[in-house]
């Protein structure tokens, strides 16, 4: 047990020390290290880090404006998650090994942010390599993706309430043990001060969908389907006086029209809020025995975020789309109810498994009566409760390289066809590609970095 704990521990305590490289290399803007360092993770991960690694390269690629390199690399994550999904939804070898140990040693197998960014980034990169119909394909996936979502969490959820219902775990009880409803409060009160979105519903996909439909649709049934789609993204960012501009003339007028795009800053990570505890446990016939509870659940951080600084084209002020904290936090919330239970089960099991070999050393000794046999015991104890120590790890995986802001401008194309992108206070001069619709992206991690530019032509 002791080998296990070491051997499980270490894995996290791997993970966690190469993802935290690759973010302070990222928020640094040293992108090629960044790109180095994940593009080792892909190449050597197994399949219980695959996936992570392979989203992680995806967008740091994106970062290096490296496009082609970059959609392969979701090509390759999206027949990652393909795989995941034609097998079962949870496999008893894992399971049992995620019982010995934590959940971070189970496969990730992605979260629903994940499926609906990358299908946004591919649909992106279709743009702006001119495939407007695989661009298509990508933006009905990513709302899939968003519709799936609720449903598969759920599932989820359900699932992992029956497992504890079949071990005879009471979540109700274990909630309620202090240590545990007070880390639960704490997490509450923590990540109240923004609001989720409403269940997996991202607005600049969202958004996203309603301009490539109303511009590049090929008839007024595409038009309808991009202005509820923009409708969608009204309500949940009211303060967007631009999606209202283009809600106001759904049949595009003749006027030319560029959209700059602004990708802002680091998403929130996770980091592991631990509990640790000794409370009675029941060994039969009435009796107890003081046994060691621990558990260790994720919690969402934002690293002291310097809050999204002057962004704007042609002097004129950016819009939020979409605060990627929002939709990170309706992700994590939505999924946390499935991520405590099977935390408590594990760790409840964990916590049974060392009571029942205590017991049984102790008997042991017993009935031998001996120094040796008592030593044992003794040794036996200190081993079950380091192990159901040290395998407390949280599952920390996330995919963190998103941005944590998208912004926007609408404004009529300048008769010069020249822009001038600003965030915070880099300034950035553009020529407007010939077009009808022109789309500007504009990509900065942080206040200190250049933004890079790129664009492309939707009509």
């Amino acid at each position: 047990m002791l080998a296990g704990a070491a051997f499980f521990g270490g894995c996290s305590a791997a993970y966690s020390g190469k993802a935290t490289d690759l973010r302070g290399a990222w928020k640094q803007g040293n992108f090629a290290f960044a790109e180095q360092l994940v593009a080792e993770e892909v190449q050597d991960a197994d399949d219980k880090d695959r996936l992570i690694w392979q989203l992680e390269h995806a967008s740091v690629l994106r970062g290096q404006q490296r496009n082609a390199e970059a959609q392969l690399a979701l090509d390759a994550a999206a027949a990652t998650l393909e795989s995941w999904d034609e097998k079962a939804d949870f496999l008893i070898s894992q399971e049992t090994v995620a019982t010995l140990s934590s959940l971070a040693s189970l496969p990730y197998r992605g979260r629903g942010i994940d499926r609906i960014m990358l299908q946004t980034y591919r649909a992106l990169n279709y743009l702006e390599a001119g495939k407007r119909d695989e661009a298509r394909v990508a933006l009905n996936a990513a709302f899939q993706a968003q519709s799936d979502a609720v449903e598969t969490n759920r599932k989820h959820i359900e699932k992992a309430q029956a497992s504890a219902a079949e071990n005879e775990v009471d979540l109700v009880s274990l909630e309620s043990l202090p240590s545990v409803a007070e880390a639960l409060e704490k997490e509450k009160s923590a990540s109240s001060e923004f609001a989720a979105y409403a269940d997996y519903v991202n607005p600049f996909t969202t958004w996203l969908h309603g301009i490539c439909f109303i511009h590049a649709g090929t008839d007024g049934a595409d038009r309808e389907r991009g202005r509820k789609s923009l409708e969608r993204v009204a309500q949940m960012e009211p303060g967007n006086a631009f999606v209202r501009e283009d809600l106001a003339q759904v049949t595009p007028a003749n006027e030319a029209l560029t959209y700059v795009i602004f990708e802002y800053g680091v998403a929130p990570t996770l980091v592991a809020s631990r509990i640790d505890e000794f409370f009675p446990f029941p060994v039969g016939n009435g009796n107890f025995t003081i046994a060691p509870f621990c558990i260790a659940l994720p919690k969402l951080s934002r690293e002291q975020s310097a809050g999204i600084p002057v962004m704007r084209a042609n002097d004129i002020s950016a819009q939020t789309l979409c605060d990627m904290n929002r939709a990170v936090k309706t992700d994590f919330e939505n999924a946390y109810p499935a991520v405590l239970a099977r935390t408590l089960t594990t760790a409840f099991l964990k916590t049974a498994a060392s009571v029942a070999a205590n017991a049984a050393a102790e008997e042991y000794a017993r009935r031998d009566g001996s120094t040796a046999a008592a030593l044992i015991a003794l040794g036996g104890m200190i081993a079950t409760n380091a192990f159901t120590y040290a395998s407390a790890e949280a599952d920390l995986r996330i995919w963190q390289t998103l941005p944590e802001n998208f912004s926007v401008v609408r404004l009529p194309t300048p008769e010069s066809r020249r822009l001038q992108v600003e965030v915070a206070g880099h300034r950035v001069q553009v020529e407007l590609l010939p077009g009808k619709v022109n789309i500007v992206l504009v990509k900065a991690v942080g206040f200190a970095l250049e933004p890079k530019v790129n664009q492309f032509i939707l009509k």
